[in-house]
Parts: C-alpha cells; sequence; structure tokens
C-alpha cells in the first residue's frame, strides 16, 4: 500500500484478495487485484472519497466456456 498526500487530497494505493461463497456455485469464488482510491481532504480535516476504482488480476476468458 503506498498512501500520500498532495495539496488538498490524499490518494492510497493498493492491492487486494477476496474469498465469496455463493450460494448455488459449488466452489468459492475468488479475486485478486489492485485499487486507487482518492480522498479529498475536507475543512475539520476529514476525507471524503472522490474516486475509487479497481482491476482484476484475473483473466475473465479463462472462465468462459470456449464452444
Amino acid at each position: 500500500i503506498d498512501i500520500n498526500v498532495c495539496d488538498k487530497f490524499v490518494y492510497e494505493i493498493g492491492t487486494y484478495a477476496i474469498m465469496m461463497e455463493i450460494p448455488g456455485i459449488e466452489e468459492p469464488w475468488a479475486d485478486k487485484g489492485k485499487y486507487l482510491t482518492l480522498y479529498e481532504i475536507q475543512k475539520g480535516g476529514g476525507l471524503k472519497i472522490k474516486v475509487d476504482i479497481y482491476n482484476t488480476d484475473i483473466n475473465p476468458w479463462e472462465k468462459m466456456d470456449k464452444k
């Protein structure tokens, strides 16, 4: 994770990993990837999320049926 302050913004860059059990699907679903969150510093010192984006590292085409 990398957190930086720039003028009136704070940005955070990091990675994530998640595992979920979904009803009707036998195997747990897993995902991992990267994210970027941009916060705006508010008067009084609080933070407000302005932008939040993520990208998976998993290739979605690998899971699709090849017919």
